[in-house]
Formats: structure tokens, sequence, C-alpha cells
């Protein structure tokens, strides 16, 4: 046993040198349908509201209309449930994005099939097969109006911005040919940018972007100088894109538009192959950083492990690319989510099918994935989250300087996921950072930690010769803290029936840095 106890701690010492990060808690929310989140944001009371589409009928979903519906989730800061309510109508609605209203009450942007009637529905005056449609709703998730945008064919919602000047902009696609502006229309899909008001929806303006070919539009954001970036997938050379150059059959899109809607700056980048981009966000330094997707070996594409890598790009504030890294394995891999998190490093979250590669730490079926990295672009750490099933995750907000919040969807009722309701379920997860060893492991000071027993079935009594306040903390062999405990005493008894089966890490931390570990086994 003094040797497993030896070679689990250097496990432990091994682990913190690659993550520095560990699940403080883990929150699935729905019913027996399928429950997807697509948004998230952090609320102003301290909370969260995660957007999602629901097919439940149970659960603690209510108030579904039809086939499926926006559904809104409301948390406290530790995740517990608060309120939620269901946005739609009888057809199928979906959400896409979300945003708190500088004057209270909550945006929603979604995609809808239903229609209805103005004083009977909450869904009213659709256009055609699929509009654009913005919700409005109180603190509490009561519905106030809502309004559709589109033409007589199909739009498809994707970002919503609260600008500096109080106006909402809707951001998404179309393919109806009604919609023309100054520039014109073109053919296939177009990107379909608007600017409306927040009072009653009242369209401020609008603008269609794109080419002959296929153009989508998934991300946006306002500048500092009140113009708007965004970045999508795009198969054309000409019209809106014209004097652009795409390396192949789609390419990651990135433009800057103006307040009049006219275009800046327009870049493509990417291979021979499908390339895109599904998020960006703005460095302090006024530059981007994009994460989506690529299945090229050529071009602007550093690298490539196969099928589909997850790609994040470093561009300069006029959209020039500054460098390229490639994520993945053998199966599929891609980022959707993008945020700075600290002076120094940024985070983004996707999904992974990948065994091999640069992915380490796979469960199994498809799992979430995110990924710390600095401006250098040095991947500074990676971590799959999920079980067996099928996990993902679309949203992701950071949490001071080194914690992060993951809002994604799950089927798993094992590994890192606590519980399934059925099908899909809508799952958040709290990052902390990870009190593990550092590093520099010369300059911190190593206290003697006794366990007994050990192997252990009901309890475990943890001892030191350290005096004084500290903090006693145990993670299971993945990383998640399962316990975190402080007081002054020389022993800690604790209670460990309740664990499943497996190999557990303690570790004691004095408020002067000095270290305390050891590992059990939970039989």
């Amino acid at each position: 046993m003094k040797f497993f106890t030896i070679t689990c701690l250097n496990i432990l010492i091994s682990l913190n040198l690659l993550a520095q990060s560990s699940i403080q808690w883990e929150k699935s929310y729905g019913g027996s349908g399928s429950d997807v989140v697509l948004a998230s944001i952090p609320t102003s009371d301290g909370g969260y509201l995660l957007g999602a589409t629901t097919e439940s009928l149970d659960g603690i979903v209510a108030g579904n209309h039809g086939s499926s519906d926006v559904w809104l989730i409301k948390t406290a800061n530790d995740g517990s449930f608060q309120w939620q309510k269901c946005l739609g109508d009888l057809n199928t609605d979906g959400i896409a994005a979300l945003v708190e209203l500088s004057d209270g009450g909550y945006a929603v942007l979604a995609s809808t099939r239903s229609n209805g009637t103005q004083g009977l529905n909450q869904v009213y005056g659709n256009h055609g097969s699929q509009d654009l449609w913005l919700a409005i709703v109180d603190e509490s998730g009561n519905f106030l109006w809502s309004k559709c945008y589109g033409g007589d064919l199909q739009e498809d919602a994707r970002a919503l911005i609260q600008k500096t000047d109080g106006s909402l902009v809707l951001v998404g696609n179309t393919l109806s040919f009604e919609m023309v502006d100054s520039s014109g229309i073109y053919g296939g899909w177009n990107g379909y940018v608007l600017g409306v008001s927040p009072d009653d929806g009242a369209i401020l303006w609008e603008r269609v972007i794109g080419g002959t070919g296929s153009d989508y539009l998934y991300a946006a954001l306002e500048t500092p100088q009140g113009n708007l970036t965004l970045t999508g997938v795009s198969s054309s050379i000409n019209g809106a894109l014209f004097g652009t150059f795409n390396h192949g059959t789609e390419d990651l899109w990135v433009c800057q538009i103006n307040t009049s809607g006219n275009i800046l700056w327009n870049f493509q980048y990417g291979g021979s192959q499908n390339d895109g981009s599904r998020a960006l966000c703005q460095t302090a330094s006024g530059n981007y950083i994009i994460t989506g997707n690529t299945r090229s070996t050529d071009g602007d594409v550093s690298e490539f492990y196969g099928l589909q890598d997850a790609w994040v790009l470093y561009l300069s504030e006029n959209g020039a690319l500054i460098w390229n890294r490639v994520i993945g394995g053998a199966d599929n891999d891609s980022g959707f989510a993008i945020a700075q998190r600290g002076e120094n490093e940024f985070i983004w979250a996707g999904e992974t099918s990948s065994i091999d590669g640069n992915i380490t730490g796979h469960h199994g079926g498809r799992d979430a994935l995110v990924v710390t990295m600095d401006f250098d672009g040095n991947m500074l750490e990676l971590t799959c989250l999920g079980g067996s099933a099928n996990d993902f995750t679309r949203s992701i907000i950071p949490v001071g300087t080194s914690g992060m919040i993951i809002a994604g969807t799950s089927s798993s009722s094992d590994g890192d996921v606590s519980q399934n309701n059925g099908n899909f379920d809508a799952w958040m997860v709290k990052f902390g950072n990870f009190v593990g060893v550092t590093p520099d492991l010369q300059n911190t000071s190593i206290l003697q930690l006794d366990i007994s027993p050990n192997p252990a079935t009901e309890q475990v009594t943890i001892s030191t010769d350290y005096s004084g306040f500290k903090n006693w903390l145990v993670y299971n062999l993945q990383g998640k803290l399962m316990q975190s405990i402080e007081n002054e005493d020389n022993s800690l008894t604790l209670p460990v029936k309740s664990y499943p089966a497996g190999v557990y890490f303690v570790k004691m931390v004095s408020p002067t840095g000095m270290v305390g570990l050891n590992s059990f086994v939970k039989e």
C-alpha cells in the first residue's frame, strides 16, 4: 500500500502539471424529452440564465406550447434552480441567443416556424416558413412582447447584441429574396443583420451580406467604436465578398461593418476543404480570437489531425491573421464558444469525439471540450467533460481570473455527469481553480499527511502534525472536487460511504502555502 500511495501521489503531481481546473459543481435540468442548451449569460443578480430548445413536457419543464419551445432556465450562483419559462407556439421554435437588457428583463432571439394571432399567441406575424423571432420577457421570464423578422422563404437566427446606444442587433441568415437593401441581394444563403428598437422591435436598419455562393453569419460583437464585427462561413468571392480570396469550398469569414452597414474590412481564411467559425471575442488589446473548425490540410491551416479539427485564429484589430492553432484528433472536433479570461489567457469550448491527437481524457461518445490558451497560441489546459454518452457545450462564461461556467447539453449519467432526466438534458458545470501541486515543487513545503484505514469503506481519518488553520480538499481521479473543509484541527474524520469506488486524493493547504498530499482507495 505504501507503493500504491506514492504512485498515486506522483499521478496527482503529474495531473496538476497538465490541468489547473476542477469541477466545483455540475447540474442537469430537463424532462424526458430533448432539452438542448445553445446560450447562457451571467445575470445582474449573480446567477445565470440558460437558453435551451425543449421538447419535454415533464420534469421541471412546464408550459411547452407545441413541437419544440424556447426554454429559459434561471439559476442562482451555485446552479440551484430558480425558475423556468417556455416561449413559443404550436410549431417549432428554437433558441439562438440571449441578452440581459440594460433597463431590466431579457431579450431572446430564436428561429420560429410558428404563427398565431396577436393578443392570443406569443408568436405572430411570421412572414414565411421560418423567421427570426425576438421575444422580450421581464426579470422573472414573463412574456411581454415579440416580433418576427423575415421574408417569404426562410431565416435562421444566430446572435443577439444590445449596443451601447441601447438598440438591439439581430444576426442571422436569410434565403428570402425580397429583403433587398442598397447593395442588392445575392443567391443562396446570405448573412442578415438588423438593428431594432428595444421598446417595440421596430426596424432601425437592416443589411444583407453575401455573394452568389452560400454565406452564413454565426457570431457578432460591438467594437468600442460602435462598429460590428461579424464572423461565419462563406463560399462566395463576389457581391459583398468581392475582393476577398476563397481558398476552397467554404472558408472562415470575418468582416466589420459600420453603423451605416458599410463594410470596413472583409477576410476569408481557410484551405481547400470546408472551414468555418462559430464564435469570436475581442481582446483588451483590440485584437480578435475566433474559434470554429477546419477540414483542410493546406492554405491558412497550420496542421491537421483528421476528419474535422477545432480551429483557433488570432487576428489583428483590422482582421489580419497573426497565428492559428489546430486542436483535435482523428474524429470530429469543433469550437463553439470563446472568451478572454484575465489579462494573459483566453478560454474556448466546444466538442470532441476524438481519443488521440492532442485530445486527452475522453470519456466516450461525444465530450464537451474546454481549452485554455495564451495569446502566443500555447495551450495551457485541455479538459474533456462528460460521460459515456454524448455531451457538448455551446456557451462559456469566465468567472474571475481562473474560473468558468460551461453551459451545454448531456445525455450521460456517469463520469462528470451526476444525473440524466431523459434523452438530452440542459447541463451546467462550474469550474474553479484546481488547488493542486504547483509545477515549481522545490519552492513548496510538503507536510506529512496520514490516512487510515486505507482502503476504506465507511470513513477515513486524515491526520497531520501541522497545527493551525488549514483547508482540506478531496478530489477524485478526474480532478473533480468532492469536498472542501476548513478547520484548525490536526485530524479530520471524513465519511466516504457515499463515494463511488475508486482512488481519491487528499490535499491539505496552510495559509502560508505549505501542502500535505496523500491518497486513499474507496472500496
